[in-house]
């Protein structure tokens, strides 16, 4: 280890914490925030990869110091494939020279880096994960890969990493062996990973009526376990049915704002006619149907939380008005001439990228920086595979089987085969669609759960699954297109060939999302109708 980096009161203090704590989400970022100063680079991100394939974004950091939304479509995939080939540092002093570096950033009309550096992070002489930096204005070059104080920082978050996987296994094996104690719960591997073995899923932590057992959702616990005293206004980001409605209420119940109203506003769900009056309220004649006095919202938050979901979807003109409610917590009924101050914490929610919203002028920026003081990130389901087999047992509970056709109280028994199928599923909808699959079941009154009793989509998905007739032999390339393709016909027809729709549920610009079609042929004589809409009972989650 260096001894530049060893005399750095930050890094002996980051290596103390290390010691005693977690290397919880905080940890990392103060690690990626110093790389950015002795990089002077513009953003650093740590990146872990995946054992099934590709990679997650642990943190994505800028400049300012701020968290970067969306990360994992902010940086260059094909550079991340270069170093984890290559196995050693890799630089790209000139990125623009070729296309295959460029990310969606692109495609919003940002300027790309001109340089990328990427320092691979290892695990028992394994390459894990790895540190991304670039920049838009300079080179970053070998001679600042060499600088004894980075690869001192390097390292350390190469530790960091590395705790970080060490206590979740410990983590899970300590749930492994309560859950012992209590019910062995045994679940096959699927058979297209060759290994015919059995494993034991580790047990969910629950806080305040969330459950989870993945480590990135875990650190969300914590945070806000650290941050219970803070009134800071919270920003969830995360797809469609991930629970960012549950973690707004998580939110809430662990603040010192517990037992006070929590107050919803659905900024997608109310036309622009009604938002107002529903946030401030009206009196009696404020307008033609106004025929008693209505108390708003905000006004019924006072001394707790308001929370907006779905924010990205408020028009402009009542992002202003909420502005500056925020701005002097005074709020005034239509029609009323009183004023009433109101105190609320602020808790917002969206699948949208806000920062793309802003560049395309569609909600304000001064609104997107005071919504953001805090970003709760939620991992879609299917990066968190260890959290289906507890949900789907907390569900069957939750949906009380003693109230439907099992007098004895007794829950159905679920074949290994089934579980087999939840944990391998893509799950689209997220714990949303999970939980419209329980509530079926339920509803059904199955005594034992079967793949028999499964909904198509899963009881048909090893023989109807395009992907999963991909036999031995056939290139990566192919595969990732296949699955590729599935997911971009899957999300349009959710969304009933809404184009747009579908390329926000994927992540993706509209823009991303023609190329794709026209690549795979979905584009020619393909009307919208082509892709009717999936029918799916709403829930909530």
């Amino acid at each position: 280890m260096s001894t530049s980096g060893l005399r750095d009161s930050r890094y002996l203090d980051i290596l103390r914490r290390l010691g005693e704590e977690s290397p919880n989400r905080s940890v990392l970022s103060e690690i990626v925030d110093r790389l950015l100063e002795i990089l002077d680079a513009e953003r650093v991100f740590l990146f872990r990869f995946r054992k099934a394939g590709g990679f997650r974004v642990l943190v994505g950091r800028d400049i300012d110091g701020e968290d970067i939304p969306r990360p994992q479509q902010r940086i260059s995939h094909h550079a991340i494939r270069k170093m984890e080939k290559a196995g050693t540092v890799w630089v790209v002093p000139d990125a623009r020279q070729d296309r295959r570096y460029r990310s969606e950033d692109v495609f919003l009309g940002r300027k790309p880096p001109m340089s990328i550096l990427l320092f691979p992070l290892r695990m028992n002489e394994e390459v894990v994960g790895g540190i991304y930096a670039d920049h838009r204005f300079r080179t970053l070059d070998e001679g600042d890969a060499q600088r004894e104080e980075v690869q001192a920082w390097v390292g350390l978050s190469g530790v960091a990493l590395s705790l970080r996987e060490q206590l979740t296994r410990l983590r899970w094996a300590e749930k492994k062996l309560e859950a012992e104690k209590r019910e062995p719960r045994v679940i096959r591997r699927s058979a297209s990973r060759r290994l015919r073995t059995t494993v034991t899923m580790p047990e969910p932590q629950e806080f305040h009526g969330m459950l989870s057992a993945n480590p990135d959702v875990l650190d969300l616990f914590d945070a806000l376990r650290r941050l219970s005293n803070a009134d800071i206004p919270v920003l969830i980001c995360g797809e469609t049915g991930v629970g960012k409605s549950l973690l707004a209420r998580v939110v809430h119940e662990s603040s010192s704002r517990a037992g006070k109203p929590f107050e919803t506003v659905s900024c997608g769900g109310l036309p622009d006619s009604l938002m107002e009056s529903e946030l401030l309220g009206h009196v009696k004649g404020a307008f033609t149907g106004a025929e008693t006095d209505h108390t708003g919202i905000l006004v019924s938050a006072h001394g707790g939380t308001l929370f907006l979901d779905e924010v990205g979807d408020m028009c402009l003109e009542m992002q202003t008005k909420l502005l500056r409610v925020l701005e002097g917590g005074n709020v005034r009924p239509l029609g009323s001439k009183d004023v009433f101050q109101v105190d609320v914490r602020l808790v917002s929610s969206t699948r949208h990228d806000l920062e793309r919203l802003v560049d395309q002028e569609r909600f304000r920026r001064d609104l997107y920086f005071r919504l953001k003081s805090l970003v709760l990130d939620i991992p879609p389901l299917r990066e968190r595979r260890e959290d289906i087999s507890g949900l789907t047992r907390h569900l069957l509970r939750q949906y009380n089987w003693a109230s439907l056709d099992h007098p004895d109280g007794v829950a159905p028994q679920i074949s290994p085969e089934v579980m087999e199928r939840l944990s391998d599923y893509f799950w689209p909808g997220n714990v949303r669609e999970l939980e419209n699959e329980i509530r079926r079941l339920a509803a059904l009154g199955f005594q034992e759960i079967t793949v028999d009793s499964l909904g198509p989509f899963l009881r048909d998905r090893g023989t109807g699954s395009r992907l999963a007739n991909v036999r031995g032999g056939v290139p990566l390339e192919d595969v990732v297109a296949t699955a590729e393709q599935e997911a971009i016909e899957a999300a349009l027809r959710r969304c009933s060939g809404n184009k747009s729709q579908a390329a926000d549920e994927l992540g993706i610009t509209r823009k991303a999302l023609y190329r794709r079609l026209k690549k795979y042929g979905l584009l020619e004589g393909r009307a919208d109708s082509d892709f009717p809409e999936t029918q799916v009972p709403q829930a909530n989650a």
